[in-house]
């Protein structure tokens, strides 16, 4: 904990960056399908917060620390979606 509070003094963006891809690692590995076109069913939704539970005590007790985190998570999470979308745009054409 120590050693990602360091880290995260000297380079936020990467370790919220880091940390956004293990949390989503986290979703992928738990074989959800849900897919764009299809709604989750609501033991999906049931087990997809399931397997955020284990982040909710590191991540409080690193926002308790660098109360900025959050907000550089949620900024990681915003990039992400628009590089996904630009993505998508760019095959789409």
């Amino acid at each position: 904990m120590k050693a990602i509070l360091r880290l995260y003094t000297s380079s936020s963006s990467e370790v919220a960056s880091v940390l956004l891809e293990l949390m989503l690692q986290t979703v992928d590995s738990s074989n959800f399908p849900g897919d764009s076109e299809n709604a989750l069913t609501i033991h999906e939704t049931i087990d997809m917060h399931s397997a955020y539970d284990d982040w909710k005590p590191i991540l409080k007790k690193l926002s308790n620390r660098e109360p900025d985190l959050l907000l550089t998570l949620l900024r990681a999470a915003i990039d992400k979606i628009e590089t996904m979308g630009a993505s998508k745009n760019q095959l789409g054409k």
